[in-house]
């Protein structure tokens, strides 16, 4: 199969022998229509240059467009990734730098939610600062029995003579 370039065209009376004056004139037609598609497409590229270079993702000479393509769409996931965190974090009141990389890890947008919401401080006290986060109590565990006071008295008369005869020992 012989390579054919589209761009070579030939002479003008080469042409318009074989073609005829209504064959010259649709010919004439179609270079015309591709010269303003070309127009086109140029001003398409450029375009979309500068939109990648607007996010950040320089096209490189003779880089594929789908490469490029590629590159920016990740990037631009990474910045919806990063807002959709923020957002969270502002949200849910935190502000520790290191729970927010936490977040930025967690590729689940469900997940994701539900441990900033674990990490969120408590809720603040009267006066504004966050409150430790303590557990609730686990009524399993814990002495069991008569609630009852035991009775002191009975050690503390044993407490009074051994402190007694302590004093008589130094005096």
């Amino acid at each position: 199969m012989p390579d054919e370039n589209t761009n070579q065209t030939p002479p003008a009376d080469q042409a318009a022998e074989p073609l005829g004056a209504a064959g010259v004139k649709a010919l004439q037609q179609e270079r015309e229509a591709r010269g303003e598609l070309e127009k086109q497409l140029k001003a398409m590229q450029d375009q979309f240059a500068g939109l990648a270079e607007a996010f950040g993702v320089k096209a490189e000479k003779g880089a594929k467009p789908e490469e490029t393509v590629a590159r920016l769409t990740q990037t631009v996931g990474d910045i919806q990734k990063s807002l959709q965190v923020e957002r969270l974090a502002r949200q849910n009141r935190i502000t520790d730098e290191d729970d927010i990389a936490t977040l930025l890890a967690v590729s689940d947008e469900g997940a994701r939610a539900k441990l900033a919401a674990r990490l969120a401080p408590a809720d603040p006290g009267p006066d504004n600062e966050p409150r430790p986060r303590i557990p609730k109590p686990d009524a399993s565990q814990g002495p069991k029995g008569d609630p009852a006071k035991p009775d002191a008295k009975p050690g503390l008369s044993r407490l009074t003579q051994g402190v007694t005869d302590a004093l008589e020992k130094l005096n």
